[in-house]
């Protein structure tokens, strides 16, 4: 059985212009892209949702930085409620953070990888 997570309009980082429609992983996926790249505190009536990933990029990133990110990225990632668990990993390389993230949503879980740099994010691949 595939649980329902419902339809939504495509939006990572803003709605894209032939409106598609995305359910499933993807849907999923694109949340969870939206939380880890939200400012802690933008949403009015959630001020502890998410955290920018992008912030860690605005000083220079040291290895401690990196060892850590993963388990912060998790933290704010299990806060959503269909998500069981997740595992993530981080790779910095001349200014481009790629993150590849596992998800456990009780069922089958499925990878994201993520590019991220100061100005952008680029949700690279969902794969099962």
């Amino acid at each position: 059985m595939t649980t329902d997570f419902g339809r939504s309009l495509s939006c990572v980082s803003d709605l894209q212009p032939d409106f598609a429609v995305v359910t499933g992983r993807r849907l999923l996926a694109e949340a969870i892209v939206r939380r880890i790249t939200t400012p802690r505190g933008r949403l009015i009536d959630d001020p502890n949702y998410g955290i920018d990933v992008r912030e860690w990029l605005l000083d220079s990133v040291t290895p401690s930085d990196l060892q850590r990110l993963p388990a912060v990225v998790d933290a704010e990632i299990q806060q959503d409620e269909r998500i069981v668990g997740s595992t993530t990993t981080a790779i910095y390389n001349a200014g481009v953070l790629t993150l590849s993230i596992t998800l456990d949503p009780g069922e089958s879980p499925f990878t994201l990888t993520l590019a991220v740099s100061e100005l952008t994010v680029e949700l690279l691949s969902v794969t099962p």
